[in-house]
């Protein structure tokens, strides 16, 4: 795939671990104080000034370990169960020294990536995302289980919704991984970014260019 990317275009693509996306989200979102959450479809991302790790675990392969721990059919098929097994697998990721930020580094907090930005936008009550309205804003764990309960009462109508047309499978298991690594971290309430590793990435191109120049 690489090599036909190049041929295509003669630029040869940089693939970025898990650690190195999130040093990039670090920085673009951050001023280096407080810790970040990146939620994408694979992986989740724990990132303070001094600690970086990528969890293989994001809202579609949390649904993935979910439903094959459990034997449901979907979210709408015992989620509080499927929850727990969410909950204990990232229990088991966590486990160890020094397999999560040192308490209280993680604050304050920043969210990015499609679920934390996609909850932000539902916690404004949009129905069309706009970013002006959820950069910046605030959501709070207590808000958090109130979407988590709003989405589970919506049942298949969740596809119906204009945010959830794409993630309307997908987006309870990213908020039950929102929830846990924010209990995981003592984080009662985060800031929501909508920038993440593709800024802190052009930013870090751009200040490579010009320190060659």
């Amino acid at each position: 795939f690489l090599a036909r990317v190049y041929e295509a275009s003669r630029v040869m693509p940089d693939v970025l671990s898990g650690e190195r996306e999130a040093e990039y989200a670090y920085a673009a979102a951050t001023n280096g104080v407080g810790g970040l959450i990146d939620i994408g479809g694979a992986s989740m991302q724990l990132v303070t000034a001094d600690f970086r790790r990528s969890y293989p675990i994001g809202c579609v392969r949390g649904r993935d370990i979910a439903l094959t721990a459990t034997g449901c059919r979907d979210c709408d098929d015992d989620f509080p169960r499927q929850r727990e097994a969410i909950g204990a697998h990232i229990d088991g990721l966590t486990a160890g020294p020094g397999a999560l930020p040192v308490n209280g580094t993680m604050l304050p907090a920043i969210g990015v990536g499609g679920t934390i930005t996609t909850l932000g936008a539902l916690a404004q009550g949009l129905n069309v995302y706009d970013k002006s309205r959820v950069h910046g804003r605030e959501l709070t764990r207590t808000k958090l289980e109130e979407l988590i309960a709003v989405l589970r009462a919506l049942g298949a109508n969740r596809r119906n919704h204009p945010l959830l047309r794409v993630r309307h499978d997908v987006i309870l298991y990213g908020a039950a991984i929102l929830a846990k690594a924010m209990d995981l971290n003592g984080i009662e309430k985060l800031t929501v970014s909508t920038r993440d590793g593709i800024e802190g990435y052009l930013e870090a191109a751009k200040a490579r260019a010009a320190a060659e120049n």
